[in-house]
Order: C-alpha cells, then sequence, then structure tokens
C-alpha cells in the first residue's frame, strides 16, 4: 500500500534567496505589496496588478469552446439512448464475451462440475440478459440491502422490490452472471499486469465519453477513491477521503456548470510507472504526478485549453512544460515545487497578497486563514470582491482577494461533483475481485454521464435516482418480453386497491362542498401525484382544516394511507 505523495520523485528547483536584501511595506488588509518592481532568479515581484504583463499573449483558441454535445443526436433522447451512447451494445457484447469464455474455461479448471454454477446448468449469457443484469446492478444501488441475495427474499421484514423476481432473472442466475463477469478477454489477463483486467473496457468507454461532447476551455483533474480494504498491492490512504483506503481513479471533468458531473476521461492508478507518455517530448524529467497530467491531457495539447489543479499535480516545471504544448494551468502549489523563497519567508497578514512573475507563470500568495499559494500561467494579476460574514464584526464584510482564488474555487469542484450524485447510490459490492468493483463503479459513472447528456439534450433537469430509476424501466421493457405485461398488472393492482371503498377511518367523515364556496388544490393530487393544476371546491367536513380532495378515490385513499 502507497501513501498519497509524489514529492518523493521531484526535484526541487534551486530556491535559494538573492544576494541583495529587498524590505517590503504592505498596506491594509485589501492590498497587495507596495514596492518597486523586485528581480531575482527571474522573478519578479508585482506592486500592483495594474503593472502586471505576461511576457507573451494569451494564445486566442482555434477551436469553439461552447460546451455542447459533439455527436448527432435525435431531437429528443431518451435516458436509454443517452446511456447507449457511451456503453453501446457493441460493449455489452463483448461483456458476453468476456463473461461466457471465462465461464468456459472454469469448467474446463473443473470437470467435476458438470457445468453447475450455484445448483444451475450453466446457459450462456446473451446480450438481452446481460441488459437486464446491469439493470438489476443499478437498481440494487437506489436500494441498499445487505447481500445480492436478500433482494429476491419476500419475507415481512426483508425484501426487495418486486422487479427482484424469478420472472426477470432468478437469484442463482444473476449470482452466476456476477461470478464470472469480466471486463476483459481472459485469455489476455496477466495476474503481474493488473491493467489487464480492464484495459479493454477501459478502452472503449473512453472512446465514447470523449466523442461525445465538445468539452470545452476548461477542465478539472482530481483523485476519486473507490472504497476497498482487500490485499492489493496498488491499494492507496488518503487521509482526506471519506474512504481513506481504497482504489485511486483520476478523473477529467469539464468544468462549465451545465455538464457538471461529466467524467471526460479517467484512469486507473495501478503503480508508479505505468503513465508512459515517451512519445511527448519533454516529459523525461517529469515526476510520476507531473506525468498523470500529461497522460491526463495528452489528446487536449496544443488546443489552448486551461487545467485545473490542486497541489498534489502542481509544479513549477510543469506549468512550464505545458506553456510549451499550448495548455494553461491555474491551481494550488506547495512550497517545494518550485515556489521562491522570497514569497514563502514574507509574513503577510490576513486579507494580504503579493504577486511574483517570471515570464508567463504567475504565482500568488495569499494569507486567509492560513497561507495559500497559487499558480496561473493564463491569468494576470487582479483582484475580486466578495461578501463574507465576519465571526467578529457580526456582519456582512466586503473582502477583497486575488482573482486567481475565486477562478480555482469555482472550477476546481467539477470531479468532487461527480462523487456526491453518485454516492448515494453506489451499486459496488465488496467484493475479493477488486476489478468487479472498479468496472461496476465506471458503469455507473457513465449513468452519470448519460443523465447529464439527457439533462442537456432535454433541457430539463433530473436527478441521479429518477433517471437510474427511467433508464432501468426501458432496459427492462426493451429486453424483455413480458415486464410490460407485469408493470401494467402491478400498476392496476395499486389503482384498484385505490378505488376500493374502505371504512376504517371514515367515521364521521364525508366529503362535501365547501362552505366559503371557494377552490383549493387537491391535497392528494399536488402532494402525492404532484399535479399542480388541480383545483376543487370539496373537501372533508370531518378533518380539521377542511383537507380539499377532488374525488371519492382521494378521499379514501387519504383517509386510509395518511
Amino acid at each position: 500500500m502507497s501513501s498519497d505523495s509524489s514529492d518523493l520523485d521531484y526535484d526541487p528547483v534551486d530556491d535559494s534567496a538573492s544576494d541583495e536584501e529587498d524590505e517590503f511595506s504592505y498596506n491594509s488588509r485589501e492590498s497587495d505589496v507596495e514596492a518597486e518592481c523586485v528581480t531575482f532568479e527571474g522573478w519578479i515581484i508585482v506592486p500592483h496588478p495594474e503593472d502586471d504583463k505576461r511576457l507573451t499573449d494569451v494564445v486566442q483558441p482555434t477551436l469553439h469552446y461552447d460546451v455542447h454535445p459533439a455527436v448527432v443526436l435525435e431531437e429528443v433522447m431518451s435516458p436509454m439512448k443517452c446511456f447507449e451512447t457511451f456503453v453501446s451494445e457493441t460493449i455489452v457484447t463483448f461483456l458476453c464475451k468476456w463473461t461466457n469464455e471465462r465461464v468456459a474455461k472454469y469448467f474446463l479448471e473443473n470437470i467435476d462440475k458438470n457445468m453447475k454454477v450455484h445448483g444451475l446448468r450453466w446457459r450462456d449469457v446473451t446480450v438481452s440478459e446481460m441488459y437486464v443484469f446491469i439493470a438489476l446492478v443499478l437498481m440494487q444501488g437506489l436500494i441498499h440491502l445487505p447481500h445480492p441475495s436478500d433482494y429476491w427474499r419476500r419475507d415481512f421484514l426483508l425484501a426487495g422490490p418486486q422487479v427482484f423476481s424469478a420472472t426477470i432473472m432468478s437469484r442463482d442466475r444473476f449470482l452466476s452472471i456476477m461470478k464470472f463477469l469480466r471486463f476483459s478477454d481472459p485469455k489476455a489477463t496477466d495476474p503481474s499486469r493488473p491493467m489487464t483486467r480492464l484495459a479493454m473496457f477501459f478502452a472503449f468507454i473512453k472512446e465514447n465519453t470523449m466523442i461525445a461532447i465538445d468539452p470545452g476551455e476548461t477542465f478539472a483533474l482530481d483523485e476519486c477513491l473507490m472504497l476497498y480494504k482487500g490485499r492489493l498491492h496498488f491499494k492507496q490512504y488518503i487521509n482526506s477521503k471519506r474512504s481513506r483506503f481504497g482504489i485511486k481513479l483520476f478523473a477529467l471533468c469539464p468544468s462549465d456548470p451545465k455538464f457538471r458531473g461529466y467524467t471526460y476521461s479517467f484512469a486507473l492508478y495501478i503503480g508508479r510507472d505505468i503513465y508512459n507518455v515517451a512519445h511527448i517530448p519533454g516529459t523525461d524529467a517529469l515526476s510520476m504526478s507531473e506525468r498523470v497530467v500529461v497522460y491526463m491531457l495528452s489528446n487536449l495539447l496544443d488546443e489552448g485549453r486551461e487545467l485545473i489543479l490542486d497541489n498534489w499535480y502542481v509544479s513549477v516545471r510543469l506549468v512550464e512544460f505545458l506553456l510549451t504544448r499550448n495548455a494553461y494551468v491555474t491551481g494550488t502549489i506547495r512550497t517545494n515545487r518550485g515556489v521562491p523563497s522570497e514569497l514563502t519567508q514574507l509574513q503577510l497578514k490576513k486579507g494580504q497578497s503579493c504577486f511574483i512573475r517570471k515570464g508567463d507563470v504567475l504565482i500568488v500568495g495569499y494569507k486567509d486563514k492560513k497561507d495559500v499559494y497559487v499558480i496561473t500561467s493564463k491569468l494576470t494579476a487582479d483582484f475580486v470582491q466578495k461578501d463574507q460574514y465576519s465571526v467578529v464584526d457580526k456582519r456582512v464584510v466586503v473582502l477583497q482577494k486575488p482573482s486567481h482564488v475565486d477562478h480555482y474555487n469555482s472550477n476546481m469542484g467539477a470531479v468532487d461533483a461527480t462523487d456526491q450524485d453518485m454516492e448515494p447510490y453506489n451499486a459496488a459490492r465488496k467484493s475479493y475481485a477488486w476489478f468487479k468493483k472498479v468496472g461496476i463503479q465506471v458503469l455507473q459513472r457513465m449513468v452519470l454521464n448519460a443523465k447529464v447528456l439527457y439533462s442537456v439534450t432535454n433541457k430539463r433537469k433530473v436527478d441521479m435516482k429518477d433517471f437510474t430509476l427511467q433508464l432501468c424501466d426501458e432496459i427492462l421493457a426493451k429486453h424483455l418480453s413480458d415486464y410490460t405485461a407485469m408493470r401494467d398488472q402491478h400498476k392496476n393492482a395499486k389503482r384498484q386497491k385505490l378505488s376500493e371503498p374502505s371504512t376504517s377511518r371514515l367515521a364521521g367523515r364525508e366529503l362535501v362542498r365547501s362552505e366559503q364556496n371557494t377552490r383549493r388544490r387537491c391535497w392528494v393530487c399536488y402532494n402525492i401525484e404532484k399535479k399542480r393544476s388541480i383545483f376543487t371546491y370539496k373537501c372533508c367536513i370531518g378533518c380539521k382544516n377542511r383537507i380539499p380532495l377532488c374525488s371519492l378515490d382521494h378521499f379514501t385513499y387519504y383517509h386510509d394511507n395518511l
């Protein structure tokens, strides 16, 4: 297990102080350092924001950076069509092929099993059956039960939704498919090379995520941590993450608010020397964390895009290298990554800031609760005003802080947004087979991508839960001939139960016209059926607040169920 550190292989720049010492004076909290321009080791202290100038102008992009879908889409995109944009039928066909090949290999090695798994004679998985399996896995993320087999229980105390039935897919068949599920060709796997377990699946998925949208100008790169506490040589410990122990996944996400939550590219961390960027000139001297950035951005270089990074990745060396490839960086930076000691030794007061430039690279020192250092190769020195509540003054005060800090805070959360949307509905289960957990998590990440694409194309916001329900419903309706009839039968049974008269709570209550002769929204229509336009003169005379109810069915439903 390795820790979350990349400073060990970083060769820091010589930050020795200049022979000539200079004294600086400061204004109030809102001001920057007042001084004449002081130069040392190529760095220049910028006394005022208006004095800051880049060595070269920012290259105007040749591409149109409005974030939008890049593939030809239908006028109305359903959840299923959006999902198949990323997880196509071709990918599902490969999942079936790899799973069936793993089963064949298993029975060759275990002839005594007589082709039986969980008591059932094995039959090859079909494409439709794999789609149904994926739908049931996603449903398990919406409703959490202790063990997958519990979803098929019909106990009074513990039972899963009715969709988990033998008519849809039996419990033993589901567990059999899960046992042999594979995300790569079993014949090509190598225990000494973990990525062979997922490489082909990742390649198919990443190809679709990259061509589905035009990602825009600004990206955020950060790591996600999938909980895993098994024995694994590339398991990571990151104290700042909720899971703390697990498998690390690097994710590159557009920062545009419309596509917040979309994963444009991703890579699994399985060791220090896997990010091969040798084909890109000038990368030999980069550390592992710096190579990760170049690897993730390799197909977006030379296009004038901007990358938002945290201090695990950033160094002056990386920023200068990306400038040679027409790529810009804004991010926090550690003091041992090439930041001049003249800047770090300044004793800034709270609210004070200092700008220091070298060519096209600008570093900002800012004191809030602690010293913060932000590096940028695109922005110039500037301030923004922000309203902030002061605990000391007990009122809202206007603070002036560097615009680079605000720019970083506004764009860095793109990766965290994906985790926030996915975490409540995580479908991955505890497993010795780490690659299954990763594969299912990537499938769920594609559901989130589909949700974002659906919201943009249909211009309608939908949350992750509702979208997953709609998607599963469409998958089952398309790939199961009996599903639609079963669903309609269940709905009709609910309607019939709703219309059945009941006298349990109706004593002394009667549905009559309101004495005030005024119309109000029907309580059941508004709160249960989410219909906002149903108004009625009728109300229950026996209820304390004269509850408005538009029909006898809703009158009965309200008193029997609420």
